[in-house]
């Protein structure tokens, strides 16, 4: 009778035991699981982060250039003998930026690196002063409006793995226009943890 209780009870600790070994396996999956598409979903921000800070590069010194050429051109549309290719030029000058805008305005909305979330705040805090449907405004003589010589852009960190409501942190990238004349920007990156109870 002893010896069936002893077998009894070496057979509740094997199950005992294996039922604490297999907790513990299922612990570390959950832990390396976690820990992977953290670093993943870190990983895709940051990749985000550069497609956004490349494309605004890439978008407002073009824009600044074409800036520069119709402000350059714009003296001759009050010259009778020059007012029609002169207008011609700015015209020109004029679509390209369009097609700049436009172009833009799909990378920083539809790309491979971002969610709808981390692309908003390009689209809601563009570079250049647009219409409610996003279309440029102008100034009297062609220019396009820069908003500010100087804006902040946050990408926060949205891990759709883990289905988060909040991020972990926020990429921040401050971004100066050097001068009136410079088609360059000046780039300050910094990387904020979220508090959870306010975000900005």
């Amino acid at each position: 009778m002893s010896i069936n209780n002893a077998k009894g009870s070496i057979t509740l600790l094997g199950i005992l035991f294996s039922l604490f070994v297999f907790s513990m396996l299922i612990t570390i999956i959950y832990l390396e699981k976690t820990f992977y598409y953290n670093l993943k979903s870190r990983f895709l921000t940051y990749l985000c982060f550069k497609h956004h800070l490349i494309k605004t590069q890439k978008y407002v010194k073009s824009m600044e250039r074409l800036n520069n050429l119709i402000n350059i051109t714009f003296p001759l549309t009050l010259n009778p003998v020059t007012a029609a290719k002169a207008t011609t030029a700015i015209n020109s000058f004029k679509l390209g930026q369009n097609l700049l805008h436009g172009s833009y305005l799909k990378n920083i909305s539809y790309n491979q690196f971002c969610s709808y979330q981390q692309n908003l705040p390009s689209v809601i805090n563009l570079p250049y002063a647009t219409t409610s449907l996003l279309i440029l405004k102008r100034t009297p003589n062609h220019l396009v409006i820069l908003r500010k010589n100087k804006w902040n852009l946050l990408i926060p960190n949205i891990n759709k793995y883990q289905k988060q409501l909040l991020p972990d942190f926020y990429l921040k990238a401050e971004i100066t226009k050097a001068s009136q004349v410079s088609t360059d920007l000046q780039i300050t990156t910094s990387e904020i943890k979220s508090k959870k109870d306010s975000v900005f």
